[in-house]
């Protein structure tokens, strides 16, 4: 299979369903013990679990998580709090996993936080709250609806990093974040 066209499908799909078969596609194509296919299996199993019968997503929910934060610390110890919330985020990532910029597991890796920053752009412009103009009465003008999907964008992949101080832990989720909205939009954030 032309990995070059399998990557960039797999990293397009967001639907689970379709991504399992194009996973089954490597697998036929490269075989079971191809590195690559061994490493995106693992991370497809952990991202999309099923607890009591619901499906879920475990790399949006570590989005979810740290949306917390996005706008600031609240409380006493909510910075503590971030960044043991942020590592654990970024295990759930897979970003531990990449040891050498260039390497197969740090573009899989950087495909999954790309395919996962597609599915959130997705879930906003879908979202009838999310693109309201007041309590859900009304919707939004496109350019105003992907300015406020920037706005949430650049506040969780490049200012919650940064306040953080763990810039440097996040730049594949920062660089998967800006890759995915320029390709979704045209348009840096």
């Amino acid at each position: 299979m032309n990995e070059n066209l399998w990557s960039y499908e797999y990293k397009k799909e967001t639907v689970r369903e379709k991504r399992a078969a194009l996973l089954l596609q490597m697998k036929e194509s490269d075989g079971e013990d191809s590195p690559e296919y061994r490493f995106r299996k693992e991370i497809f199993d952990h991202r999309y679990t099923t607890k009591d019968g619901q499906e879920i997503d475990t790399f949006i929910r570590g989005w979810v998580l740290l949306s917390y934060y996005q706008k600031g610390f609240v409380f006493p110890g909510d910075r503590n709090r971030a960044h043991g919330e942020a590592d654990e985020t970024l295990k759930e990532w897979f970003a531990d996993k990449v040891y050498e910029p260039e390497s197969m597991e740090e573009r899989v890796v950087l495909d999954e936080l790309y395919n996962m920053t597609l599915l959130y752009l997705t879930l906003c412009e879908d979202d009838k709250n999310f693109g309201s103009l007041i309590l859900g009465i009304g919707r939004m003008k496109e350019d105003r609806l992907h300015d406020k999907i920037a706005h949430t964008i650049r506040s969780m992949a490049v200012d919650l990093p940064k306040r953080l101080g763990m810039e440097r832990q996040f730049k594949l989720f920062t660089r998967a974040a800006r890759e995915a909205f320029r390709d979704r939009y045209g348009k840096d954030l």
